[in-house]
């Protein structure tokens, strides 16, 4: 942060008001200086630091001009070093804008798929329990076979939810199901017997313990999905029978766990 601190410095004199912002900002850059390369933030991660608004959106738009942050979207910030510094995805992007904001963000299995296979998607869309919300990304450079980066234009939808659709989590099984309910049943239920086939497909790619797992949501789903789900495995019915047993004896880690996940209560 040397580059801000002089310039804020050769504008001072004596005890005048230079003198004040600089100390108001003192905090910030001891902030600022305790994050690594490339870490993300964002400006409400600082407003406690500060009296003024104002006063810490000057600073932070004087040390992007001085090449000392990278603006990745308005809003949210990370710490520049070297020219190579690694790519920041919009998936990180818009989990670190809705983590500002005390929300959570949820993906759908194609956002999933187009963030992990497909860098130069134009629209990519995400939930969150909180208010929605929209950016640009102006400058996305990816690399496309083997040529040189290309700039292009990214946005991002970060669209509202409810508490059930979050309740089925970030899991494969979890995903799928909410991006059905998300298409909504006037464009999922066009078809009854396509609805079905769809939920069998997504059973067929599931493992043993995904199948046990998608029985678990059924409490969360519309019924117009519910209904349409194969019919569950006795295994699931057991489990979810002796769940008040499960959960007295302190066992229900062992079937919740991201190791070997069968239960969601």
């Amino acid at each position: 942060m040397d580059g801000i601190r002089k310039t804020t410095r050769t504008r001072r004199a004596g005890k005048g008001a230079a003198d004040k912002v600089y100390n108001a900002l003192c905090y910030v850059r001891r902030y600022l200086a305790c994050l690594g390369v490339d870490k993300i933030f964002t400006t409400r991660d600082l407003i406690p630091l500060v009296k003024k608004r104002s006063t810490l959106d000057s600073y932070l738009s004087r040390a992007v001009k001085a090449g000392v942050l990278e603006r990745l979207t308005p809003g949210v910030f990370r710490m520049v070093g070297s020219s190579k510094s690694r790519l920041i995805s919009s998936l990180e992007i818009a989990a670190a804008k809705r983590r500002a904001f005390a929300a959570p963000l949820l993906v759908s299995a194609s956002s999933a798929s187009q963030t992990a296979e497909d860098a130069n998607q134009a629209v990519l869309e995400f939930a969150t329990t909180g208010s929605c919300a929209s950016f640009e990304r102006p400058e996305v450079f990816t690399l496309v076979g083997g040529r040189p980066f290309v700039q292009e234009e990214e946005r991002v939808f970060v669209k509202e939810i409810g508490n059930r659709k979050k309740a089925l989590g970030e899991t494969r099984v979890g995903r799928a199901l909410r991006e059905i309910w998300l298409e909504g049943r006037r464009v999922a239920c066009q078809d009854r017997e396509g609805l079905r086939q769809r939920l069998l497909l997504l059973y067929a790619r599931f493992s043993r313990d995904e199948r046990v797992l998608a029985n678990s949501y059924r409490k969360f789903l519309p019924q117009w999905i519910s209904d349409a789900m194969p019919n569950p495995a006795s295994e699931s019915l057991a489990l979810l029978s002796e769940l008040p047993r499960i959960k007295k004896n302190g066992r229900l880690k062992e079937y919740s766990g991201c190791a070997r996940r069968r239960l969601v209560v």
